[in-house]
């Protein structure tokens, strides 16, 4: 099975650069924590970079100062898993934190398919002999038979959610949903004799 990804996001917001980044510590550790309980081995997990901004003092007519007020720390923690069950288990129970104390946010996993042109070469095969398949009942159905193929074109190819009923000009990639359906459009001309 492909893996799911998923990120989530520790703040933390202090008048002192060192006291957000001891918060900020402190907060990943829990965010950490949490995720090792629930069976995601510590070295698959990556730490993005600190990202850090700074938030100014406003006037008594809410104009912006050049005075900062606090510092504003953010960093997200990531990983992957074949898992898929786990990762959705963990990105909606992570912000549980939040009644520890932990400013997290809890990203959409990404549920990818590696297979893709292997799926997609399948289902135009399939596709063309289904439309063969069609076009020999409209021929029999009308006295006639079909004759040679005169053109072949593919249309969109669409991964979408199981169940799913969206259907787009452009095609859609789906990667919210564990379940998928993958279709494909195929336009076929044959000759009739």
């Amino acid at each position: 099975r492909d893996p799911a990804i998923w990120w989530g996001t520790v703040r933390a917001t202090a008048a002192t650069l060192p006291d957000a980044y001891a918060e900020l510590e402190k907060s990943m550790e829990a965010l950490r924590t949490f995720v090792v309980s629930r069976g995601i081995p510590a070295d698959l997990l990556t730490l993005a970079a600190v990202e850090i901004s700074k938030v100014y003092r406003r006037d008594e007519k809410g104009n912006t100062t050049n005075e900062i007020e606090s510092y504003r720390l953010s960093q997200q923690l990531g990983f992957g898993s074949p898992n898929v069950q786990v990762v959705r288990e963990i990105a909606n129970g992570a912000t549980a934190l939040i009644k520890q104390g932990v400013e997290v946010e809890s990203g959409t996993p990404t549920y990818r398919v590696s297979t893709i042109e292997e799926t997609k070469l399948d289902l135009l095969e399939k596709a063309t002999a289904n439309a063969y398949e069609r076009a020999q009942t409209l021929a029999r159905g009308s006295s006639s038979s079909v004759g040679r193929l005169v053109s072949a074109s593919q249309g969109v190819y669409q991964i979408v959610a199981r169940g799913s009923t969206s259907s787009s000009d452009y095609g859609e990639y789906d990667t919210s949903s564990i379940d998928k359906t993958a279709r494909v459009v195929v336009t076929l001309e044959y000759e009739v004799q």
